[in-house]
């Protein structure tokens, strides 16, 4: 049944328009996976029909066609040419099959379409650069040096963000900056249509970040949450689809408690995780085990009272740890084993009155940078390996005994200890 009108033609560089016979089925395309996107066009008419499918599965999502229509119809699917290698349309707003022909087979499942777009087609879409005109997208703004930039400020509804973003279709920005705003959420769909790297919220009262897990940020690497109040609490289920992240930064928030709800949803490809003034008091056993890609791991001015081994990851290979200004008493002797490529250690401003040499690999010779200071140390025995591998920088003063009080740590010699 193949003919000169199956040909799938892309009209435009997003959707893709079948056609066998007189039915057809119109959608959007995932740029560089060639994957269906989310949000197809609705049901116009006997003849035109829309339908969702899940990213990565092709399975179609609760909110397509029902399946009495999908039964009763026939479908159009896909087949690559092999004997042709050219591509379909010349014009710079056309999207470009690389290396394939489309052609057309009707009477077949529609299992067997998902399968057959979701498959084997690369679409490449061309992105504008620089900034989208002014007026489009206001009153947010766009600088394009040195690089793509969208600021948003005083923003009181989704709906404008919304506006902003559909007339920057086709657009990427590296930098989205939304600030001093007062949002319920996020619209999870404002994004399908713009590439966005880095998104920062700051100075945002935001009742949840997402109204639903937010799909088209498939390209998002750096998320960064600072003194925004989120009324209900991060869902980091909102965070699962993700996959690019690789820093996520929360800071003057309130996350108690990171333990499973965490480490299900988020990305185990995360390289950087801070967390600053975040009221965090506990981090339950697990919680970054799985986190095999970090590399610096901060939780900062926080309560936290206690730190296992079983938090990290064995081996841990990450090169920054940063527990500052908590409330940890003791080190445990194998806290900071099995971490072959660590270099900075930051404790300062804790409880800690001492720190042995088993709670570091090689008595913590390849330390760089460990910092100690505003802690009450006992510059006793139980420090004195610190005389003979000493960090390069080594930050601390002696709280007792009263002979040694007040002494830099770096400024200690073997001969101020008897052991």
């Amino acid at each position: 049944m193949q003919s000169d009108r199956s040909r799938v033609l892309f009209t435009d560089e997003s959707r893709f328009n079948l056609k066998c016979g007189t039915r057809r089925v119109l959608g959007n395309v995932r740029p560089h996976t060639g994957r269906l996107m989310e949000n197809c066009l609705d049901d116009k008419n006997n003849t035109e029909y829309g339908g969702n499918v899940r990213p990565h599965t092709g399975r179609l999502m609760e909110n397509c066609l029902d399946a009495k229509t999908v039964q009763n119809m026939e479908w159009a699917a896909c087949s690559p040419d092999p004997n042709k290698s050219s591509m379909f349309g010349t014009h710079s707003n056309e999207a470009l099959l690389q290396g394939q022909h489309i052609l057309l087979f009707c009477n077949t499942s529609i299992s067997h379409l998902i399968k057959k777009l979701t498959s084997g087609i690369s679409l490449r879409i061309k992105r504008e650069t620089g900034c989208p005109d002014a007026e489009d997208i206001k009153p947010c703004v766009c600088t394009n040096s040195p690089f793509t930039y969208l600021e948003c400020k005083n923003i009181s509804d989704a709906e404008i963000l919304r506006s902003v973003f559909v007339k920057s279709e086709r657009y990427r920005y590296k930098e989205v900056h939304i600030e001093y705003s007062s949002l319920q959420y996020l619209p999870y769909n404002m994004f399908e249509k713009v590439k966005v790297i880095e998104l920062y919220l700051k100075n945002v009262t935001i009742a949840q970040i997402f109204d639903r897990p937010p799909e088209a940020l498939d390209e998002l690497r750096k998320l960064h949450i600072e003194n925004t109040k989120v009324i209900r609490g991060i869902v980091w289920e909102l965070l699962e689809p993700l996959k690019s992240l690789r820093i996520l930064n929360i800071y003057y928030n309130i996350v108690r408690n990171l333990g499973r709800d965490f480490s299900k949803y988020v990305t185990k490809d995360l390289e950087q995780l801070t967390f600053y003034a975040t009221e965090t008091k506990t981090i339950k056993s697990g919680t970054f085990a799985e986190f095999s890609k970090l590399d610096k791991l901060a939780v900062d001015a926080g309560n936290l009272t206690k730190l296992t081994r079983d938090i990290f990851p064995i081996p841990f290979n990450g090169r920054v740890l940063y527990f500052n200004d908590n409330q940890l008493t003791k080190i445990p002797d194998d806290l900071f084993t099995q971490m072959p490529n660590l270099q900075t250690l930051g404790m300062r401003n804790n409880l800690i009155g001492t720190i042995k040499k088993e709670a570091l690999d090689n008595d913590g010779a390849r330390l760089t940078y460990l910092m100690l200071d505003g802690n009450p140390l006992k510059c006793d025995c139980d420090l004195v390996w610190l005389m003979h591998s000493r960090p390069e920088v080594l930050q601390g003063t002696c709280e007792s005994p009263k002979k040694l009080h007040g002494k830099e740590l770096k400024d200690l010699s073997a001969s101020d200890f008897n052991c």
